[in-house]
């Protein structure tokens, strides 16, 4: 069937192979097939002149049977498909037209909930799969090992969400360089750090919303550019619910409620819902870049349109609820509570906070350094409790280093009474 495929896709041209043409795609293969057996002679696709039929198998008496049996396929292939596979049945009394549709909303459902456990494939080991990039704290043999890294994954689909979290942890290297040339030169406006630095932060900052985003945010708060760094904190203390649920259930939900959307459209809203998908789909099986097919959401978006499936995938691949993590490397450029933690002790290989109470901490020192009002800070840090407070018991460990952050926020503050409360509170936990 293979090489039948084959032949076939020589006879017809690529606007035939589409899922709206399905069964007579199918019924073409099948006569092509019946022809081949007639003439007991099926070429290979490559040596032409050798037969994929052993001939002394292909008795005249099994040739006539073969043919008998594509010829009743051909002449019903609805009834016929329902043979081949049972979950068809359901479908056999149903008209053409209608089934082609239907075909194409179970390749549109199955597309979804494909690209979803993609992600999750994704999510799990391509964190640890990283940070065996690092090698202590020389950092110009990282950034080469990164870059070795970088030039492999050109030639990987769906890796684009790898590419961005490598590219985000070189610019923040780039920056750690970046500063230790400024405690030898007074300018580094047009240096070459400076350069590599920005360049990698603008080519991750289309990645997902937390890790990435929070360790951009880290830089541009160390490097001064305060209005640009709570514009990218917002993005993620801004949405206070989404860190009080459980992920993997949200996303299933939201792809149920998707797929439930679409089947429950009216006909005509469907067909045009159908053929958005369809550009969609295309798209990214070319691109192979979940960014690139969100970009495509997006722009349907602004056009009027809304395409059930963005939501889910905006979800999966963008606001991921990574938590942020650092390497020692990148010790320079993180804020004294959180460089704290790494110093506790150095066997660390890394580092994460939660990225709800890491971007309020990065929040609260914008605000600090900016001279903005008591009251600002003060609601920051009223955040941060609540937050603390509702975490569950199986994250106690993130829940003391949002206890440090508080106590450090209190101290700034000048709050001393509270400060020392909270050091009591992680003083009794670890006993």
């Amino acid at each position: 069937m293979k090489t039948v495929m084959f032949w076939c896709l020589e006879e017809k041209s690529e606007k035939l192979w589409q899922s709206s043409t399905l069964i007579f795609c199918v019924c073409f293969c099948i006569s092509k097939l019946k022809s081949f057996v007639e003439k007991r002679f099926l070429p290979n696709y490559f040596i032409r002149k050798r037969n994929q039929f052993i001939l002394s198998e292909l008795t005249r008496n099994i040739q006539i049977k073969i043919v008998q049996c594509l010829d009743s396929f051909l002449k019903d292939p609805t009834a016929s498909i329902s043979l081949i596979l049972p979950t068809y049945k359901v479908y056999q009394n149903t008209p053409r037209v209608l089934l082609n549709r239907i075909s194409q909303e179970r390749l549109i459902e199955n597309w979804l909930r494909l690209r979803v456990f993609i992600a999750q494939q994704y999510h799990a080991p391509a964190g640890c799969e990283f940070w065996k990039l690092y090698d202590g704290y020389n950092i110009n043999k990282i950034l080469l090992r990164c870059h070795e890294v970088l030039e492999k994954l050109k030639t990987v689909s769906y890796a684009q969400p790898f590419v961005k979290i490598l590219q985000n942890c070189m610019g923040v290297l780039q920056y750690v360089l970046l500063m230790k040339e400024k405690q030898t030169f007074a300018c580094t406006k047009h240096s070459i750090n400076r350069r590599k630095y920005t360049n990698f932060m603008e080519l991750s900052f289309a990645g997902e919303v937390t890790n990435t985003n929070l360790r951009i945010a880290t830089c541009y708060l160390d490097d001064g550019v305060t209005e640009d760094c709570l514009k990218i904190i917002q993005t993620v203390t801004g949405q206070t619910n989404r860190f009080k649920v459980n992920y993997k259930q949200h996303v299933i939900q939201k792809l149920n409620r998707a797929i439930e959307d679409f089947q429950n459209m009216e006909p005509i809203c469907k067909d045009t819902e159908i053929e958005m998908y369809n550009r969609i789909i295309r798209k990214d099986l070319t691109d192979q870049d979940p960014y690139k097919t969100i970009e495509e959401f997006e722009i349907m978006k602004k056009t009027g349109n809304c395409v059930g499936g963005y939501d889910v995938f905006n979800l999966i691949w963008k606001q991921f609820w990574f938590d942020v993590t650092f390497m020692p490397a990148e010790l320079p450029v993180l804020p004294k509570p959180a460089a704290l933690e790494l110093c506790i002790d150095n066997s660390q290989q890394k580092i994460s906070f939660h990225p709800f109470l890491y971007g309020l901490l990065l929040k609260f020192l914008c605000y600090t350094r900016n001279g903005s009002i008591k009251l600002y800070k003060d609601e920051v840090i009223e955040i941060m409790k609540i937050c603390i407070s509702v975490m569950p018991d199986e994250q106690q460990y993130q829940k003391c280093k949002g206890i440090n952050f508080v106590t450090y926020c209190c101290c700034v503050q000048k709050d001393y009474s509270t400060a020392c409360r909270y050091v009591l509170i992680i003083r009794l936990s670890a006993c």
